[in-house]
């Protein structure tokens, strides 16, 4: 089941520039009462050329909310593919490694790594 974007605990929430609700609003705007599992899957079965996706369930729920939308699979509409931009670009804004920069982890670093610097120059390499 997909799960939408949880942030790690002992962040400040202040530091994250979405919040999971934000998110899940953007998707509950557009379709009320398409879950968000539906919305990964069908993404990844409107793109060209796919013939198959799998799916990660484990319980009956999932699978019968699975089939609920895969059975007579429609392609998404305008509105949802804009609806799936607006959440591509709020996860945009996520940033890639979390950190608050707060040093705590460099002041008690027996190798004396200055880790805050580091992951920012990781998150710019891989943005």
């Amino acid at each position: 089941m997909m799960e939408v974007y949880h942030r790690e605990e002992g962040f400040s929430r202040s530091f994250f520039h979405l919040t999971p609700e934000e998110l899940a609003e953007i998707f509950k705007t557009a379709d009320e009462k398409a879950s968000y599992a539906s919305w990964a899957i069908r993404f990844a079965a409107d793109l060209d050329g796919v013939i198959t996706v799998l799916s990660g369930m484990s319980i009956l729920a999932q699978m019968e909310d699975n089939l609920s939308y895969m059975k007579d699979f429609v392609h998404l509409s305008e509105s949802e593919k804009n609806a799936l931009a607006q959440a591509r670009e709020a996860l945009a804004k996520i940033p890639l490694i979390p950190c608050t920069s707060c040093n705590y982890c460099a002041k008690v670093c027996p190798q004396h790594i200055r880790i805050p610097e580091e992951l920012k120059k990781t998150a710019t390499a891989l943005s």
